[in-house]
């Protein structure tokens, strides 16, 4: 066997995982599951040892270069349809976190005729994602999951302007204790963050937090969502670098819808 030959035959493995975590393979994306393990944002580095996941070829989040996309205006749009419902939220020692549980039927995005539950939010500081080698100061996630498992992930980046009257009832929610998860009466809907003109980036990634599992679609929204600095500064109180590093693109092509 030559030199060349060999050293394909190496790769081999790591090129077929590329190709099969690459592909759109949504009838085997595994749900949101606990980590027993501890894990933090001071060594993500070593996340690999507590989910081999982590260390996978597709992960998230990326770099988005603007100028390197693949520019689509027929890709078809996200089909929101949230409703209102109770906040049950819980600062879980990593993010604070809105559940949507009983009500996760009546808030979906659809998505070339898929249609997706919102299981939970959650936010980053800084932003998870980059545009152009730049954070945000902060990141909004919109976890959703399909019958099948399937997951799609709506990323919001939030910069500072105005406040947002559903952060400000999420924010007033906050409990007092970790690891808790607390239900209140006050109610919110979630389009109450969404952006007017619904743009987005989209790619085959990973979850950000172990289990990291591969195979996720995400959607970074063009448009950010604003918060008011007070906003962003209640938030950053708590958690101020709760977010992953960049990882590598690995040959994965960046959709944009204009």
């Amino acid at each position: 066997m030559s030199k060349k030959h060999y050293l394909l035959y190496l790769a081999l493995p790591t090129i077929l995982l590329m190709q099969n975590c690459i592909k759109e393979k949504e009838n085997v994306i595994p749900e949101v599951s606990k980590v027993a393990e501890h894990w933090g944002y001071e060594h993500p580095e070593s996340w690999g040892g507590i989910s081999g996941n982590c260390a996978g070829v597709v992960q998230s989040p990326i770099d988005i270069n603007t100028s390197a996309t693949a520019k689509d205006a027929n890709l078809p749009a996200l089909q929101f349809s949230y409703s209102s419902f109770p906040i049950s939220i819980v600062d879980n020692g990593h993010t604070i976190q809105v559940n949507t549980n009983t009500y996760a039927a009546a808030n979906t995005v659809s998505y070339k005729d898929k249609t997706y539950q919102l299981k939970q939010f959650h936010f980053h500081a800084l932003s998870e994602h980059t545009i152009n080698g730049s954070h945000a100061p902060m990141e909004m996630h919109l976890v959703h999951a399909a019958d099948d498992g399937a997951l799609l992930v709506v990323g919001l980046m939030i910069k500072e302007g105005t406040a947002n009257s559903m952060i400000e009832r999420v924010w007033n929610s906050i409990p007092n204790e970790e690891n808790k998860e607390e239900q209140r009466t006050v109610t919110i809907n979630v389009k109450e963050v969404l952006p007017a003109m619904q743009g987005y980036y989209n790619y085959i990634g990973s979850l950000t937090t172990p289990p990291c599992a591969m195979g996720l679609n995400w959607f970074v929204m063009k448009e950010p969502l604003f918060l008011s600095a007070a906003q962003i500064s209640d938030f950053m109180r708590l958690y101020n670098h709760n977010y992953r590093p960049v990882q590598p693109l690995n040959n994965r092509t960046i959709h944009e819808k204009p």
